[in-house]
């Protein structure tokens, strides 16, 4: 028995009804995706505290006047603006060595197959709003003066480098409690520090 000719066309056009569903099941859960991620990423926009309050900052002072920042045509003293930029400046640093770490450990979940792409998707735009963060901070640097718009991450990054530090600083005498209770856990003496 021979098969008919219309056995390889059903199951080719079933091949291509079935890719063709799955192509746009998958595009609806991409576009949603991606919706979902905006509206978040809209919310967090929001609540960034540093952005929303160089932004209120900036809205008060609607334009930015050439003259003394004494003058009175500032209504928010220059440095008020300036330290506010500084802030969200070190804010974006911070989101972008968060994500530099994220995007280490993507590639090895993704080497290993333990996530999908989708994630990568999603850490990509994140990056894009991050990157676009930066260029929003770079103008509005440039609009108080052009060669600091050059500086501010450069001065950024030491107020990011410091606060590190003063927090490492700051945990040392938790640290120290921590280890002296598993000491005395343990039965052993607590060692002391003399100050002689």
């Amino acid at each position: 028995m021979a098969l008919s000719i219309f056995v390889p066309i059903a199951y080719i056009v079933t091949l291509f009804a079935a890719l063709a569903a799955f192509s746009k099941v998958y595009r609806r859960r991409e576009v949603k995706r991606l919706q979902e991620y905006q509206e978040a990423s809209n919310v967090e926009s929001e609540v960034n505290a540093q952005r929303a309050i160089y932004n209120a900052l900036a809205a008060i002072q609607e334009d930015f006047p050439d003259g003394d920042a004494n003058d009175s045509g500032w209504v928010v003293p220059r440095a008020t603006l300036q330290g506010a930029l500084i802030a969200r400046a070190v804010n974006a640093l911070k989101s972008m060595s968060e994500l530099r770490s994220d995007k280490q450990a993507l590639a090895t979940l993704l080497e290993r197959g333990s996530v999908g792409d989708d994630a990568a998707v999603l850490l990509e735009t994140m990056d894009n709003d991050i990157r676009k963060e930066v260029m929003s901070i770079v103008r509005e640097a440039g609009r108080f003066d052009q060669s600091w718009s050059k500086l501010i991450f450069q001065s950024a990054n030491e107020i990011l480098s410091n606060l590190r530090c003063r927090d490492i600083l700051m945990d040392i005498g938790k640290q120290r409690e921590e280890e002296a209770a598993k000491t005395r856990q343990m039965g052993l003496p607590v060692p002391t520090m003399d100050a002689s």
